[in-house]
């Protein structure tokens, strides 16, 4: 029974032998796959000031720089409609003519009237100076007289409203009625657009408020195209908005190809400033508790230094303080090292 009891110790005694041989890490081979004092293998990059530009990203929509839908002010059934939709117009071109035959009678009845008491009043202005009529009798027929004048005007004024003209400069969109159509003053006839200059409005966050200003260069792209536009800032909202936190922006852009059209989505750039700045790759950071980290190379091992961080684009991040030009910062096999840890360059 002992002899059987110690054959068994012998081979629990046997088996933890082995594991610890073959399955655990010895203690000159720490987790890393390393031995102690080994050097880990690593890619490292020289720092260099290089200009920086601290740009803010963002989404915008095309605006027309300006556009209105054309209705008519009186009803009516329209005799002219001179629209050539998708044509450019200028600024006073006739596009639509209502019938206006009623008041154009009116308007030549009142015009014989006006003359008529014009006449009139003339005759008894002679008479007055020879007191032929009294002053009174006088004012009556001047009073007719500037009553009919502007019954005139009235006339006119809705004779002009009968037609409609290009506000603006532009370019007609799609007509929605026919010449020979009756119109109220309810229905839509068709857009008119300024394409040249267009205007992009986009949104960036609250914390940037103070840091653009009218004038700055915005620069745009545009979905399924491979061409970049600029524009100008020329308004910058003067409150921001308690939703989103942002701040609305608009900017005068150029359009002289007629390549942007109202309504396209747009992804926008701004650039905030430009200086020269130390750089590292974003994969170079370590976050640590009270900040973040690089690791260095310090006379061939590695070395930790705490560093202060701006902003970042896409591959880099700016370095605001603790390290200097010409630092030989480490990149990869981070997990590997330690303080001290010997390194060799891949």
């Amino acid at each position: 029974m002992r002899a059987k009891t110690f054959i068994i110790i012998l081979l629990v005694i046997g088996a933890l032998f082995l594991i610890k041989k073959f399955l655990l890490p010895s203690e000159q081979t720490p987790a890393g796959g390393q031995g102690r004092g080994a050097p880990v293998a690593v890619d490292v990059k020289i720092i260099t000031p290089v200009i920086f530009d601290e740009v803010v990203q963002s989404t915008g929509t095309i605006l027309a720089n300006e556009e209105v839908t054309l209705k008519a002010e009186v009803s009516g059934r329209i005799t002219k409609l001179l629209i050539k939709e998708g044509g450019k117009v200028k600024r006073g071109d006739l596009l639509v003519k209502i019938n206006d035959a009623e008041l154009r009678a009116q308007l030549s009845k009142v015009a014989s009237g006006l003359k008529l008491a014009e006449q009139r009043l003339e005759r008894n202005k002679k008479l007055l100076t020879i007191e032929g009529i009294s002053r009174e009798e006088y004012d009556v027929l001047q009073t007719e007289v500037e009553s009919l004048k502007a019954e005139k005007d009235v006339i006119l004024a809705q004779i002009d409203k009968t037609e409609i003209r290009a506000p603006f400069n532009g370019v007609l969109g799609l007509k929605q009625i026919s010449e020979g159509a009756y119109v109220t003053s309810l229905q839509d006839i068709i857009t008119l657009q300024q394409l040249d200059p267009l205007k992009l409005e986009f949104s960036i966050p609250e914390n940037y408020l103070g840091r653009i200003k009218t004038g700055d260069t915005v620069a745009y792209s545009l979905s399924g195209q491979t061409s970049s536009y600029t524009g100008t800032v020329y308004a910058i909202e003067p409150g921001v908005n308690a939703g989103s936190r942002s701040i609305n922006i608009r900017a005068y852009c150029s359009n002289t190809s007629s390549q942007v059209l109202p309504g396209a989505f747009a992804r926008v750039k701004l650039r905030l400033s430009s200086s020269n700045s130390l750089l590292v790759p974003t994969q170079a950071i370590v976050p640590v508790l009270k900040g973040k980290q690089l690791f260095i190379v310090r006379s061939g091992k590695a070395d930790t230094v705490t560093v202060s961080t701006g902003v970042r684009n896409d591959t880099a991040i700016q370095i605001l303080s603790g390290l200097t030009a010409g630092d030989t910062v480490i990149i990869t096999g981070l997990l590997q090292l330690r303080p001290g840890s010997e390194i060799k360059l891949r």
